[in-house]
């Protein structure tokens, strides 16, 4: 068969399409039954053909290349052929539907000549024929099809041929073979090839809904709080009446208040260790951006530990993720609460801890508050914060309240069990004479002057096993701080007698930033000040040093995440450490010094070439306010992008933060040059799949305070950058 005949037939069909469209129009104008199924169909229609003329120009394009010898017989052929006769049947039944007077066609074009199952049927048998078509548009896809309907059977049974086409390839294959195709065993190689891939796509969808629930990781803060608990402490509070009247389910909300640092964290470990029992847990934290502790997040995360725990992704979830992914939308509180309500059924009883209240801003603290009364209805709910840490009268039906307060015997095992541990590192320690008494005297002083409080005692001892003679301890412990603010004050004048400033600058990076930062990223933002074209490697500090210079004032969990050792050190910090107030200028010009590196200039473009400006746009700043905004980003991105993300771990934060970093400088004018100058140059590039991020970052006083922007003369600065962003896109595209 010559290549002429196969592009004729073709066009024949397509003007099939066309013909039968525009009768379908006067239809879809005129007809009362059916009128939504008419539009479908002709939207069908008018797809095939657009498709069937697309494949007319690619055939010619390609007919020297393998359409020399086209058998009657092969798959593409027979579709066409089959195609031709639907569509014909399909006009001349409308056609004879008009024939007649003026008057009866007027009175026949009200009613549609196919029942409501047939022409859906109609409908779906053309969407598999345009499917076929618009598969043969590709040269691979076209080679495929000019095989038999058996020798296309045979190509798709290997796992190779399987894994080398989309499901929606073989939905098409499937659909089309059943049409073309008199013999069962290709169709059902077709379906077998379909369940398989379905499978395997059913359980990536459903990783992709957990991975898009995006709640805050409350492992590495879990696990940090167990180690620091030591055994038989808190003992008494499970033999308290409030703990004994919430485990009776007397009241759904059990509500600890103490002041800070007077150990209520530690009391989230209660929570018994039971399959029958959902367990959820949020640490609020002053360090984290107010995107990540919304009641939007918090019922988010509560969802994502609770789906983990049963071990498998509900349907229900699902189909939440896929009809807001479609839109790209979040899901609103009451979904959250229906999916936590579904996934509650499957458990005997769910307990969710929410610790230091007190640290939420207003805005998410007072949107907590509505929810926190839906869950009560099927939820226990165990709350710590200090004091008056907000209005609770909402509440009050549903709540039992109790104060909080480090015990002295907690205490004492606390601070033998600290000792001891100093005592087995040390030899000398061991056997000093006067250890035991040392012991003793520290029990007694340490105690008699925490004033309820567990991070005083735990800084004191943090100093006490610093010296290491039993005379240097000693003599520590006669001049220990008595009072936190004492302790903080000596803290920090021990760190200022160091001739660098590096560790006041790395206090100060924790305090502002937006977000918690790992120690890759706070190396990198230390190091940045002293580097000109690319990152100063001489000029990172070490994680040891991190600690080391800070004096206990900070801390790294599992999961290599820095933070403050407690919230009333980023307190004491704000008020008694002067660069603190103007350090959002020495962050933003960090930020934008690195972004402006060699490293990060045009040769990026080459490697995000390929993509689509829907795979920048997808992620919201949602994804990206948590220390794990790269793993995200990681999970969204193609492997010649994680690459980059893998070598420079500031880039994430340098990328999205440093305009909301810029909007809060003071005196920035020198700032808005370096922005303008990055944003106009190749550098632009490294932004991009930030980009949309970005946009979403900046505050509202960027974005509309004229006074702000002008009297730096960049009032247009977000619309700049959003263009910028936009024009790099479209090169991208092209």
């Amino acid at each position: 068969m010559d290549p002429v005949s196969i592009i004729g037939t073709v066009v024949g069909v397509a003007s099939l399409a066309i013909q039968a469209a525009q009768i379908l129009h006067n239809y879809c104008t005129d007809a009362s039954n059916y009128k939504q199924d008419v539009e479908d169909l002709l939207t069908e229609i008018n797809q095939l053909a657009e498709i069937l003329k697309n494949l007319e120009k690619f055939l010619k394009r390609n007919s020297t290349t393998f359409l020399t010898s086209v058998k009657t017989n092969s798959t593409l052929y027979s579709a066409n052929i089959r195609c031709e006769l639907r569509l014909k049947h399909l006009v001349d039944s409308l056609e004879r539907k008009s024939q007649g007077s003026k008057a009866q066609r007027a009175v026949r074009t009200l009613s549609w000549p196919f029942k409501v199952q047939e022409t859906r049927r109609i409908a779906i048998e053309l969407r598999g024929y345009a499917q076929m078509f618009n598969l043969a548009l590709s040269i691979e896809g076209c080679q495929l099809l000019l095989k038999t309907s058996n020798e296309v059977s045979s190509c798709l049974k290997s796992t190779a041929d399987l894994t080398s086409l989309t499901i929606q390839t073989m939905q098409d294959v499937k659909l089309i073979l059943a049409a073309v195709s008199s013999l069962p065993q290709s169709t059902h190689a077709i379906v077998h090839g379909v369940q398989k891939l379905e499978a395997i796509a059913m359980v990536d969808e459903s990783e992709r809904a957990l991975d898009w629930l995006a709640g805050t990781n409350a492992n590495s803060k879990h696990q940090a709080i167990q180690r620091s608990r030591e055994d038989n402490t808190g003992n008494w509070f499970f033999r308290s009446a409030a703990y004994e009247a919430w485990q009776d389910c007397t009241k759904p909300i059990l509500w600890c208040q103490g002041k800070p640092g007077a150990g209520k964290s530690v009391l989230t470990l209660l929570a018994e260790s039971s399959n029958d029992v959902g367990i959820g847990y949020f640490y609020c934290e002053y360090s984290q951006a107010p995107e990540l502790q919304t009641s939007d997040a918090i019922l988010a995360s509560f969802l994502r530990q609770l789906v983990i725990r049963i071990q498998s992704i509900p349907q229900e979830l699902v189909s939440l993720y896929k009809h807001h992914s479609k839109i790209g939308t979040r899901p609103e509180a009451k979904e959250l609460i229906a999916m936590l309500t579904i996934l509650s059924a499957k458990f005997i009883r769910v307990w969710l801890f929410i610790d230091a209240l007190d640290e939420l801003d207003p805005v998410s603290l007072d949107g907590l508050m509505d929810v926190l009364e839906a869950l009560t209805s099927f939820t226990s709910i165990f709350i710590t914060s200090r004091p008056q840490a907000t209005n609770s009268d909402i509440l009050v039906d549903n709540m039992i309240s109790c104060r909080i307060s480090a015990q002295a015997l907690d205490l004492e095992i606390f601070i033998r069990s600290s000792l001891t541990k100093a005592a087995i590192a040390s030899r000398r320690l061991r056997e000093s004479a006067g250890w035991d008494k040392f012991v003793e005297d520290a029990v007694k002083k340490l105690i008699a002057k925490a004033d309820g409080m567990f991070i005083l005692v735990s800084l004191q001892l943090d100093m006490l096993v610093q010296p290491r003679t039993l005379f240097e301890m000693r003599k520590t412990l006669e001049n220990v701080p008595e009072k936190l603010p004492d302790f903080y004050a000596q803290t920090l004048n021990r760190i200022q007698a160091r001739e660098s400033d590096t560790a006041l600058k790395l206090l100060a990076w924790l305090v502002k930033s937006l977000r918690l930062l790992t120690v890759g990223e706070l190396r990198v933002a230390l190091a940045v000040e002293h580097s000109a074209k690319r990152l100063n490697d001489d000029a990172l500090v070490s994680q040891d040093d991190i600690l080391e210079m800070c004096c206990g004032l900070v801390v790294i969990d599992d999961a290599e995440v820095v933070s403050l050792a407690h919230a009333t050190v980023h307190e004491y910090l704000i008020e008694h450490v002067g660069i603190i107030k103007s350090f959002d200028y020495m962050i933003t010009k960090s930020c934008l010094r690195y972004l402006s590196f060699e490293d990060f200039a045009l040769p990026i473009v080459e490697e995000l070439a390929h993509l689509t400006v829907d795979d920048f746009a997808r992620p919201t700043i949602e994804d990206f306010a948590s220390p794990n905004e790269a793993a995200l980003l990681w999970y969204r991105t193609p492997p010649g992008y994680r690459a980059r993300l893998q070598k420079y771990p500031f880039l994430s934060y340098a990328a999205i933060w440093w305009i909301i970093h810029l909007s809060h400088a003071e005196e920035p004018n020198d700032l808005f040059d370096m922005a303008v100058e990055l944003l106009e140059s190749e550098n632009r590039a490294v932004m991009l799949p930030f980009g949309r991020s970005v946009i979403r970052a900046m505050p509202e006083n960027l974005t509309t305070s004229s006074l702000l922007l002008q009297k730096h003369g960049v009032e247009d600065l977000p619309v700049r950058l959003n263009d910028l962003v936009d024009t790099a896109m479209e090169l991208l595209k092209k």
